[in-house]
């Protein structure tokens, strides 16, 4: 049986690959925010047979992801695959966490980098882990102003999920440069129809009519998630449809990636694990 962790996983894209997964052969262990949501999704998995578990863990903060790591770390002695699926814009202005970082960033970046590693060792217990982003997919280009990831001097919708997706395909560059042994994917679904893309009054009302031909579902996006935790796909960087798009993102800066590692390695309570 495979332990598979998969945050974001009580609503949109998570959601729709935790049903897919579910079933006897599968360990799901489920993080959202929403606890009645969770909870029917723990249902729903459940009723396929194997075992699911919803945990309610608010991931924008530190003191949420070390809880995390500290239950998955008595629960099990490996873990198979580890899904970053939890994101979102929260606010048209910046809102800072409990910790005084800007609440998206830490939600998609920070607590994706501080779970990570936080994981290796369970990770490494297993026969051939996984660990999937849903990012950019290593389409975004452009250089990361690493001075304003948190959008210190601009802040907006477009913008924070722009910033997000290219520190999230860095990080994987990274993180495939390091850990020999961890099959790192980085997926973009491209325009996925979930409250993170219809939040804006705009993009509700264009998904709602004419961008539903070039939009997905969340079930056709979850689809390609499981496909790449259970299929034979090389690491690297996918678009929608698992279109390959090799092991380097659209801009890979050498500078960029150490610069965006030790950024967030100097926000955590305590170094990172080391390769």
């Amino acid at each position: 049986m495979k332990t598979v962790l998969i945050t974001g996983g009580s609503d949109g894209m998570g959601r729709a690959a935790a049903l897919r997964l579910a079933g006897p052969d599968t360990d799901l262990v489920l993080v959202g925010r929403s606890r009645q949501r969770g909870e029917e999704v723990e249902r729903a998995a459940a009723a396929h047979g194997g075992p699911a578990t919803f945990l309610a863990i608010d991931l924008s903060t530190a003191a949420g992801v070390r809880e995390l790591a500290t239950r998955i770390e008595r629960r099990t002695p490996r873990l198979d695959a580890l899904v970053h699926a939890a994101g979102g814009v929260f606010s048209r202005r910046r809102v800072l966490t409990e910790d005084g970082l800007e609440r998206s960033f830490a939600v998609q970046v920070l607590a994706r980098f501080a779970l990570t590693e936080l994981l290796l060792d369970r990770l490494r217990g297993a026969d051939q882990p996984r660990v999937l982003a849903i990012a950019g997919g290593g389409s975004y280009g452009g250089a990361l102003d690493l001075d304003d990831l948190q959008g210190e001097r601009s802040h907006s919708h477009f913008g924070s999920i722009r910033k997000q997706a290219a520190a999230n395909d860095l990080l994987t560059r990274a993180q495939m440069s390091r850990y020999e042994g961890i099959d790192f994917y980085n997926y973009g679904p491209g325009l996925v129809r979930t409250k993170v893309t219809t939040w804006h009054p705009v993009m509700k009302a264009l998904l709602g009519t004419v961008g539903r031909l070039w939009s997905h579902s969340p079930e056709e996006a979850g689809a390609d998630i499981v496909e790449l935790l259970v299929g034979e796909h090389v690491p690297g960087f996918y678009g929608p449809g698992l279109k390959y798009r090799g092991t380097e993102p659209r801009r890979a800066d050498p500078e960029q990636i150490d610069g965006l590692w030790g950024y967030l390695a100097a926000l955590l309570p305590g170094p990172p694990t080391e390769a």
